[in-house]
C-alpha cells in the first residue's frame, strides 16, 4: 500500500447512522476483527475483548441503553450554568439520526482492565496515566475496525459509552 492509497481509504471512511438490515457474512465480521487485534496498544497491553451481537432482540436491548443515555445527558445538560458555556445539543440526536436497531450486527468492544497491572509501575499507579494508555488502545482498535469495515464495503458507526453508568 502506498501513501495514496491509504489517503483514499481515509478519505472514504464515513461514520454512518442508519443501516441496511442486510446480513453482514461471517468472514467479514472476522476480518473485522482480526485487523483490529493488531492495532497499537500501550506496552502492547490490547486491552480488548471483542462481542459480536446478531440476535435483533440484544440489539435492541443495546440500543434502550444507548437511548437512556442520550437521554440522561440531555437532562444533564440542562442543569449548565451560563458560565460553562453553551449546551451541548442533544435533543432528537439518537431518535433522529442514529437507528442502530437495523444494523444487522454489533461488534461491541470491551475494554479488559485486567490488563492495567501488567503495565509498568509509573503508569499503573497513576490513574490518569494508567487511563489514557488504556483508553489510547481501545480507540485504536475502534479505529482499525472502521478502516477494517471501509474497505469491505460496510458502513460503522463508533458509539463510546466509556466511564458512564450504563457502560
Amino acid at each position: 500500500m502506498n501513501y495514496d492509497s491509504l489517503l483514499a481509504l481515509v478519505k472514504k471512511r464515513r461514520s454512518i447512522r442508519r443501516f441496511k438490515p442486510d446480513p453482514i457474512p461471517a468472514e467479514s465480521i472476522d476480518k473485522i476483527i482480526e485487523v483490529a487485534r493488531f492495532a497499537p496498544s500501550g506496552f502492547n497491553m490490547q486491552p480488548w475483548d471483542f462481542v459480536v451481537v446478531q440476535k435483533p432482540a440484544l440489539r435492541d436491548k443495546i440500543v434502550e441503553y444507548i437511548k437512556a443515555y442520550w437521554a440522561e445527558s440531555k437532562q444533564m445538560e440542562s442543569t449548565r450554568e451560563s458560565w460553562q458555556g453553551k449546551p451541548w445539543k442533544t435533543s432528537g440526536v439518537i431518535d433522529a439520526k442514529m437507528d442502530f436497531t437495523t444494523a444487522p450486527v454489533f461488534i461491541i468492544l470491551l475494554g479488559d482492565p485486567r490488563t492495567k497491572p501488567g503495565l509498568p509501575m509509573g503508569l499503573r499507579y497513576n490513574k490518569d496515566r494508567c487511563q489514557m494508555v488504556f483508553s489510547a488502545g481501545l480507540s485504536s482498535a475502534f479505529l482499525y475496525m472502521h478502516l477494517a469495515a471501509t474497505t469491505l464495503g460496510l458502513a460503522s458507526q463508533w458509539v463510546s459509552a466509556i466511564s458512564t453508568p450504563f457502560a
